[in-house]
Parts: C-alpha cells; sequence; structure tokens
C-alpha cells in the first residue's frame, strides 16, 4: 500500500509541475466515481487529486468521474466483469454470475466521452459552477449485460442458488443529467448503454 499510495502522489506531483511549468489555462481531468461511493485508498487518492487539480491555479478545468467504461478496443483482461464477459462471448462459453443479487452499474463509452471532451475544448465550455462531472450515460446491472451478450451467441447465464432477483446489493452509478445537458450542448450524440456493449463486442464479432 506504502508503495501504490507514493507512486500516485508522485504522479500526481509530476503532472501538477508540468501543468504550471507551461502556463496551462484550461484543464479536464479524467477522475473515478469512486469518489462518491467508496472509502479506501484509491477513492481517498483520487479525492485528493480532484482537489490539488481544482486548486491548482488554472482559471478553467473540468473533472470527469467515471464509474464504468465501454467501447471500441476494450482490453480482454481482468479488469472488469465486462471484461470476463468478453472472454466468454469470444468463447462462446455460459457466463457464471457469483453475486447473490443485482449489481448496478453505469457507463460511458471513451470514444464518445474523447468526442466530448474535444468538443469542449474546441467551444470553451467551462463554467465555474460545474467542476465535477459523472461521466456515465444511464444505469444497467451487470446481470443484465450479461444476458444481453450471451443471446449474441447462444450460451446461458448461470446464477447462483438464492440468487435474489429484486434485490440491488451493490450500487455504483453516477448521475447522467449534468453530462447529458453537455452533450446537447455541444451537438456530440450520447452513446446508449445497449450501443456501447455492442461497440464492446463489435471488434471482436467480425
Amino acid at each position: 500500500c506504502e508503495s501504490y499510495y507514493k507512486a500516485n502522489i508522485d504522479i500526481i506531483n509530476n503532472s501538477l509541475g508540468l501543468i504550471a511549468q507551461n502556463n496551462i489555462q484550461n484543464q479536464i481531468i479524467i477522475s473515478s466515481g469512486a469518489v462518491k461511493f467508496k472509502n479506501d485508498l484509491y477513492s481517498v487518492l483520487k479525492s485528493f487529486e480532484e482537489q490539488k487539480f481544482i486548486n491548482n491555479g488554472v482559471p478553467k478545468t473540468l473533472i470527469f468521474r467515471v464509474f464504468g467504461a465501454m467501447g471500441r478496443l476494450m482490453p480482454k483482461n481482468n479488469w472488469s466483469a465486462m471484461n470476463d464477459f468478453l472472454d466468454k462471448f469470444l468463447s462462446k462459453e455460459d457466463i457464471v454470475i457469483t453475486s447473490q443479487g443485482i449489481v448496478q452499474r453505469s457507463f460511458i463509452d471513451f470514444e464518445n466521452l474523447s468526442e466530448l471532451i474535444l468538443a469542449t475544448l474546441n467551444k470553451g465550455y467551462f463554467k465555474e459552477s460545474l467542476k465535477c462531472v459523472d461521466a456515465s450515460i444511464g444505469s444497467i446491472s451487470i446481470q443484465d449485460i450479461a444476458e444481453f451478450i450471451s443471446s449474441r451467441v447462444n450460451s446461458k447465464v448461470l446464477y447462483p442458488t438464492g440468487y435474489d432477483f429484486n434485490k440491488i446489493i451493490s450500487f455504483y452509478s453516477g448521475d447522467d443529467s449534468a453530462i447529458r445537458s453537455m452533450f446537447k450542448e455541444m451537438n456530440v450524440d450520447p452513446v446508449e448503454i445497449e450501443q456501447q456493449i455492442y461497440n464492446s463486442l463489435k471488434p471482436y464479432s467480425m
């Protein structure tokens, strides 16, 4: 934990140093929804990072808090449940759910977010009253994603004994109202969750 903490503090301080040296006037930071929901070292570090950038003297700052990400070229690793589902999609294996109830998450298509960021910089969309934005479009259960993906390859979703289909046991989702307003003002169409899933699967289904 100590080395992890030190490595992150070094990254934050080095980034702040580069910003100061280059007289940056606008900054957009990618943070995490963990700041709002979790109480662990990662969330503490992300909260510390946010405050450092908000107070570093740059005139215009915007922070996007990402809860979950999907989209083209998503890596095939153990980064998240979605990555595991992608592996099962490729192998056409059944997806095994390990939770005892609904796990609710929100996502953003990273390509879509990148498009929004570029539009924001081009149009100078920075508001003093809006420093932090939840980078999420809609909310969906992990189980619904599994059912969606398995239906594409005629596999099954297997649930543990006693699974409660009506109880949310984990909620990690953002409020998408502010970012939807941004998409509208920037004239960029938001990618909804079902299309995000399609975009994640498409490169591997050709």
